[in-house]
């Protein structure tokens, strides 16, 4: 995402910058961390209260992990340091507190303790949108060092929106690993009805970011609708991929809507191959 706002809204050939390398490298050694079901909640937390003295600059030298992902991802800070200057562009750094806040809360969603038909619908709701949202958000300040107001607003829309996709496409697998979203609630309390309505409202959503965007001057429209497009053929891809988790109806209704027939689409295994569609004017 941190290319795709670059070429978007700066209007610039992508480059891998200091800070770019550094962000897109930092959540991988996080969110594995994060992820691993071998690891303690207790030191989940410890990591993340001491990752936050990092990202906020104070951190000392007892703060320093001793496990190599950890050490690593307090590299990759430096990275964006080298490149941005935390006294000239305070509010990146703030975005990227925002990312750990909203993952330091979303670590109930893996918790055993927690039953998936009880989670509260709007607290759900309410952490996807923020671990989302300050994920691109951040992105945006990555590529800027400091944002405007419109780009902010749809850069934290759009992560929103890949969030719930990431969510939707993962379903299965999140289920079987015990980690809760909108999608995998509605798919253990066998609500098909819910899960269609979960899936409208996210289509609607990516309609809605184009609908506002699309036409500003400062913005390239083509290469908005390409991601949008792609992210929308996701979405089509992960319903006709998992058809039992809808009614038939759903399912009927909706296959024309992607750019294959329904039967062909889990045959669309990468985004190369979405990318390539699209492009083409394929889709």
């Amino acid at each position: 995402t941190c290319f795709a706002l670059q070429v978007v809204y700066a209007s610039k050939p992508a480059e891998c910058s200091p800070s770019v390398f550094g962000y897109s490298m930092l959540y991988p050694y996080t969110d594995n961390f994060l992820d691993d079901p071998n690891i303690s909640l207790k030191e989940k937390l410890s990591f993340q209260k001491a990752f936050e003295k990092r990202l906020l600059g104070i951190s000392k030298e007892d703060d320093i992990p001793t496990f190599k992902a950890g050490r690593n991802a307090f590299k990759m800070v430096q990275h964006i340091e080298e490149q941005w200057d935390r006294k000239h562009f305070p509010d990146l750094y703030l975005s990227l507190v925002a990312i750990n806040d909203a993952q330091t809360w979303s670590l109930s969603q893996h918790s055993d303790e927690s039953k998936q038909q009880t989670r509260n619908y709007r607290e759900l709701l309410e952490q996807t949108m923020l671990k989302g949202g300050t994920s691109v958000l951040a992105d945006s300040y990555i590529v800027y060092g400091s944002v405007p107001v419109n780009v902010g607003a749809f850069a934290f829309a759009l992560g929103v929106a890949l969030q719930f996709t990431d969510d939707l496409q993962d379903t299965i697998e999140d289920q079987e690993k015990g980690q809760h979203t909108l999608f995998t609630v509605a798919q253990v309390n066998k609500d098909k009805e819910c899960a269609e309505k979960n899936a409208r409202r996210l289509t609607n959503f990516l309609q809605n970011i184009c609908q506002k965007v699309i036409g500003r001057e400062d913005v390239d429209d083509d290469l908005l609708q390409l991601v949008l497009k792609i992210t929308w053929n996701i979405v089509m891809k992960s319903i006709s991929r998992n058809p039992q988790l809808y009614r038939e109806s759903f399912v009927r209704d909706w296959g024309p809507l992607g750019p294959l027939p329904a039967k062909h689409m889990p045959r669309l295994q990468t985004l190369k191959t979405l990318h390539s569609l699209a492009i083409n004017k394929m889709i």
